[in-house]
């Protein structure tokens, strides 16, 4: 060890009649032991005044740090990190965080391997489960079940058709065909924006159109008096217009 131009006798002698051993970073170098023109120099010229740098080793197991390595980077070097199991395998050497590659070469994870495939089928469960995917697999059972086309644009809602002759609660997109009698027809209740409805009167009866709770054109009810008249219904999600 050097102190400015003094030997390591020197330096031994300066640090043990200083009660507190503290050095200008100017005069202070650690100098290698077979060849004194290999030096440590520090310098604090670069550090905010007030604050200190501290350095603390927390490792149970010897290291060699090479400053810096062939790279011109910081070297860690002795035993390695704690294995990590990835893929089923013990890794070392590869500390806390690890990414592995997918593949057949050396150190990847071979496709299928747990936990990917558990990870895999659980992905694909919650997929069909949440968006109604019946198949994620198909690629045109897929769309039909998001209500989308091939380009991937949403499509209008698939009508169904009932046929009643009594009292009845339509669903949104519902063609109610009343085939006779008379009897009352109740829109959906809590309607989203753009729900629609289409009611015919196929027979002689007369058909009560009930909004449910909303109203329709302004008022409760609409009337259909005659036979083959129809009504289509659209609502914005909250009141019903005829269109």
């Amino acid at each position: 060890m050097g102190y400015g131009d003094k030997s390591y006798t020197d330096a031994e002698a300066i640090a043990a009649a200083k009660s507190d051993p503290v050095y200008a970073d100017d005069v202070f170098e650690i100098d290698d032991d077979g060849d004194s023109t290999k030096d440590i120099v520090f310098q604090l010229a670069g550090a905010t005044t007030g604050k200190t740098m501290t350095i603390t080793s927390s490792q149970t197991d010897n290291r060699n740090v090479t400053l810096p390595d062939a790279t011109g980077t910081l070297a860690l070097t002795g035993a390695a990190p704690a294995a990590h199991a990835i893929d089923g395998a013990a890794h070392t050497g590869e500390g806390d965080s690890v990414t592995k590659d997918v593949g057949t070469g050396a150190g990847d994870v071979a496709a299928g391997n747990a936990p990917g495939a558990a990870q895999a089928a659980a992905i694909l469960a919650s997929c069909q489960r949440a968006s109604n995917l019946s198949d994620v697999a198909s690629a045109a059972t897929s769309r039909t079940n998001l209500g989308v086309d091939a380009a991937g644009t949403a499509r209008p809602p698939l009508w169904t058709t009932t046929s009643k002759s009594a009292n009845w609660t339509a669903s949104a997109w519902e063609i109610v065909i009343c085939t006779a009698n008379t009897f009352q027809v109740d829109l959906p209740a809590g309607p989203s924006d753009n729900d629609q409805v289409i009611v015919k009167n196929r027979g002689a009866g007369t058909i009560t159109v009930d909004g449910n709770g909303d109203t329709i054109d302004g008022a409760a009810t609409a009337v259909i008096s005659s036979q083959w008249e129809s009504l289509t219904l659209r609502s914005d999600g909250t009141t019903w217009d005829i269109v």
